[in-house]
């Protein structure tokens, strides 16, 4: 064998230490990283190099390529497999984490199934496009490479070396001294499907700098989810993507439509779960009207909206203060949208001025809910870890007090009844008032006056943001609160860090944190200009010598 198998693959350079991110240092009481002002801070400095394993995603759109960039579902190369890392570890922040390459058993299964399907199919191209060659095996070494130099070239999104290619034709003549020319090409293809040139991509570099391959497949995979476009690849060949402004050049052509960028939809969809609703159980005999999938899709447009109309300009702001919904006659019990409002049968868009952000969609509620009442402590804890970056403090060890059920009495008094005991207070002092302000809808998302015959009181207060402590009245005026708070804004230029970057940060990127969040607020809170400026930096175009 030419290359390493999978398993020695998950070993040695790969799968070793080297390539876990270092854990944040500790530098407060709080163990959070210390982010000091932008002016203060020096250049910015190389990073470390690195392998990233493929997405599942990725995969299949590389395997696309492979057929010249067709379909493989439904389409002209209906092929059937499961990808390899379909299943993101539930530890990961994001599903963008994958700097650590590690790849489980069942990722191996996965990727010798799906070799086997994708190498037998490729043959067959193979055998239609060039016969002749097929059938010479391994007379016409020149036809031979050529078919070679396509495939590695598309399944490693980098051209083989001279080397490389050597080593491959090596193998095909001593695979073909003891099979047939078909197993002898399936053979091969299979190997290729299985290297870690395949599964994993550089971004190691040479003398200190990414090659412009690696800087080509590092910002398409990151932002488009597949291998580099024809003009990507042209800009890496003529141009070398050598400098920040021609980095930020092609950043900014792939995010000309930020509503259809595949990164940035599933960024904001893992940060704001808000198909959530899709595992939590309700009575279909009590509420047949509750589709929470069809809800999910209705958040799904309203964000893609957002994201077309303030990407460049309040994202976030949009996010979590519009009254923007989008509703169809399927759904409209859920929204709570009067008989008498004229809904099409293929949805409309509407602004209802009781919804402030999707953390008032049904999605998000019933998501955040359990299968019969409210979860305002699931509720308050997403706000403090998804819009604060804060963290809640483990559970005492120890029983944990019951939730007294009693009648007459809201979910939220049984709470703050809960709560007063000692052990307890800890954790829901931190999330529970920011929980509250939800408690003006019900589990299923609907507005609510009462919950469990009592009054249904959404106030509270804020705690810790600095600007913007304080009472608040309800989730319209939380929510408004937070989006000007500038510890939110910190945490989200640190969750796109965070996904674009594919890992946590640590104490090294203070600095690159602290000059994000300078150019997110001078920009006029420009979401895509930090994602340019992710890529268009030392941090992403150099990397750290020494030893890997």
């Amino acid at each position: 064998m030419i290359v390493a198998t999978l398993a020695s693959a998950c070993q040695g350079k790969i799968g070793g230490p080297a390539d876990v991110p270092p854990s944040p240092v500790v530098m407060n009481p709080s163990g959070d990283l210390v982010v000091p002002p932008a002016e203060s801070c020096p250049e910015p400095s190389p990073g470390r190099p690195r392998l990233v394993r493929l997405s599942a995603i990725e995969y299949r759109a590389t395997v696309a390529v492979l057929f010249g960039g067709r379909s493989l579902a439904g389409g002209p190369v209906p092929l059937q497999f499961v990808a390899p890392f379909s299943y993101p570890s539930s530890a990961d922040r994001y599903s963008s984490y994958r700097g650590a390459a590690r790849i489980s058993e069942l990722d191996i299964d996965d990727a010798w199934g799906a070799a086997e399907v994708v190498a037998v199919a490729y043959v067959d191209q193979v055998r239609r496009l060039h016969p002749s060659c097929v059938e010479q095996l391994p007379m016409d070494r020149a036809c031979l490479s050529r078919i070679l130099s396509e495939a590695l070239e598309s399944l490693w999104s980098r051209s083989p070396t001279a080397g490389e290619m050597q080593r491959w034709l090596d193998e095909a003549v001593a695979l073909r001294a003891e099979l047939e020319p078909t197993e002898t090409l399936v053979t091969l293809f299979r190997q290729a499907l299985l290297s870690p040139e395949f599964l994993f991509r550089s971004e190691l570099g040479s003398g200190g700098r990414l090659s412009p391959e690696e800087r080509a497949a590092g910002i398409a995979l990151a932002l488009t989810e597949a291998p580099p476009d024809v003009d990507l690849w042209r800009a890496a060949h003529e141009r070398g993507l050598e400098t920040p402004e021609q980095v930020k050049t092609e950043v900014q052509r792939l995010l000309l439509e930020p509503e259809h960028l595949p990164s940035l939809r599933r960024f904001l969809g893992e940060l704001l779960t808000f198909d959530a609703s899709l595992s939590v159980a309700k009575d279909g005999a009590r509420f047949p009207w509750h589709h929470p999938a069809v809800l999910v899709d209705d958040t799904r447009r309203v964000v893609d909206a957002l994201v077309k109309d303030h990407a460049r300009s309040g994202l976030l702001r949009a996010l979590l203060t519009s009254d923007l919904v989008f509703v169809r006659p399927s759904t409209r019990q859920s929204w709570d949208v009067a008989a008498s409002t004229e809904v099409p049968e293929d949805g409309t868009f509407l602004h209802d001025p009781r919804r402030a952000g999707i953390l008032t969609h049904p999605s998000w509620l019933s998501g955040y809910s359990q299968d019969d009442h409210n979860h305002l402590v699931r509720r308050g804890r997403f706000v403090r870890e998804r819009l604060l970056c804060g963290a809640v403090p483990s559970l005492p060890i120890g029983g944990v007090p019951a939730i007294v059920q009693a009648p007459g009495t809201s979910y939220r008094q049984k709470l703050e009844q809960h709560s007063r005991d000692a052990g307890c207070w800890a954790c829901h002092q931190v999330m529970d008032p920011l929980g509250f302000a939800f408690e003006s809808w019900d589990h299923t998302g609907r507005p609510q006056a009462m919950d469990n015959g009592a009054p249904v009181d959404p106030r509270g207060a804020l705690d810790g943001l600095g600007v913007g402590d304080g009472p608040y009245a309800d989730a319209a005026d939380m929510m408004q609160r937070l989006a000007e708070a500038p510890a939110v804004t910190a945490c989200w230029v640190r969750q796109l860090f965070r996904y674009y970057r594919g890992r946590e940060p640590t104490q090294t990127d203070a600095c690159e944190l602290a000059r994000l969040g300078k150019l997110y607020v001078d920009s006029g809170e420009d979401s895509l200009a930090v994602i340019e400026a992710l890529f268009a930096t030392k941090t992403f175009l150099e990397r750290s010598e020494g030893p890997q």
